[in-house]
This record gives C-alpha cells, sequence and structure tokens, in this order.
C-alpha cells in the first residue's frame, strides 16, 4: 500500500485485506458474494478510522477543528462574559478569542494590554500610574492621594472618534460618546486584580 501511512480508499484497504487471507481450502470461497461482503464492509470501516486519524492533527488545532471545537470552548470558558456582552456573535469570533486567550498565556499585562488592543482595533494603548495631586496640579487634575499610585492604572488608548450629540440625537442620548465596551471588559479581564482600572480615550 506504499509509504505513506493515512489517506487510504477502501478499495485499497479491501486489496490488503485479500492478501492477508490465509491459503488453504477454507479460503476458497473467497470469490463468494458473502465473504465479499465481509471484507468489503471491513474495508470501509478501517477507511473510516483512516480518515479520522487524518482528521486528528486539524482537531488538535483550534484553528482548524470543527467536530471538537465545541470542546474546546468549554474547557477555555467561551464564551466569556466579555463576549457574551456581543448580538449576534459568529463561530468564527468565538474561535478567535479562544486562540487569543491560548495565544496570550504567560504574557505580562502589557504584552498581553497589546494584544487586546491590536484585536479591538486600537492603534496605540498604554498603560501608566496616577500623578498625586499637588501644589503644581491645575484646576482640573484628579485629586489623587499618593498612595493611589499604587492602586490606580490609567489605561490610555486610541479612538477612532467621539459621536456628538447632534439635531438629529434623541433626547435621552449623552452630548458625546466614546470608549470601546469590549476592549475595557477584556482588559479588565487580565488586569491584576489589585488595581483601579481608569480608562481614557484620545481624540
Amino acid at each position: 500500500m506504499g509509504g505513506k501511512l493515512t489517506g487510504f480508499s477502501a478499495d485499497e484497504y479491501l486489496s490488503a485485506l485479500k492478501k492477508l487471507l490465509p491459503y488453504g481450502p477454507a479460503w476458497e470461497d473467497e470469490q463468494s458474494e458473502q465473504m465479499q461482503a465481509v471484507l468489503y464492509l471491513t474495508a470501509k470501516e478501517l477507511q473510516r478510522i483512516d480518515t479520522d486519524l487524518a482528521r486528528l492533527i486539524d482537531e488538535s488545532d483550534p484553528r482548524t477543528a470543527s467536530v471538537s471545537l465545541s470542546q474546546w470552548f468549554y474547557e477555555w470558558g467561551i464564551p466569556d462574559d466579555c463576549l457574551k456582552m456581543l448580538e449576534d456573535v459568529s463561530i468564527e469570533q468565538y474561535r478567535s478569542r479562544l486562540i487569543v486567550k491560548i495565544r496570550t498565556l504567560g504574557l505580562t499585562f502589557q504584552e498581553l494590554l497589546s494584544v487586546i488592543a491590536q484585536i479591538s482595533g486600537i492603534e496605540s494603548v498604554t498603560a501608566g500610574r496616577v500623578t498625586p495631586f499637588s501644589v503644581n496640579s491645575t484646576v482640573n487634575d484628579r485629586i489623587y492621594g499618593p498612595n493611589w499610585i499604587h492602586a490606580v492604572l490609567v489605561i490610555t488608548a486610541s479612538t477612532d472618534g467621539v459621536k456628538y450629540f447632534t439635531a438629529d440625537s434623541c433626547v435621552d442620548e449623552h452630548l458625546a460618546q466614546w470608549g470601546n465596551e469590549l476592549f475595557e471588559c477584556l482588559v479588565r479581564s487580565v488586569a491584576p486584580a489589585h488595581k483601579v482600572i481608569v480608562f481614557q480615550y484620545e481624540d
């Protein structure tokens, strides 16, 4: 059957099975319909197993898995709270989130932040500490005490723009809207537990 390990057809398995039959009078009716049916059904089953073995390679990788994809999602907690915020989420979006969770194992928070920004379509993002309020601060600076520099983490991200209130807006809409809820949810999910996360956006 050649040098290959998988990918054999039912006919190739049937030919191999015939060659494995022992010699002697007991097998002289090898060509009978009953014997042919038994051999052919065995060959078909071997072909099915062959196909499943070949698919194991695809199923072992979440980027190509199909049959085992739901098990991948279950093992990695997909959909997570952030995905549940979205409507009409596709299987491929689930797969993308799964791949990101796997790829980011062992990364630092700053590295995770960059990956999350990339998949969220944000061009630039930085993480920094707050500045304690002092006599040199301006009147519109936040009044943070010295200890807050250890507890607050400021995430500064670029944004595509701000949606402003217009004559066509409804009365219950904000005067201006900006931000990215999914991005913020993903960042909070990987941020240090002892940190208060503050997001700010640059237009």
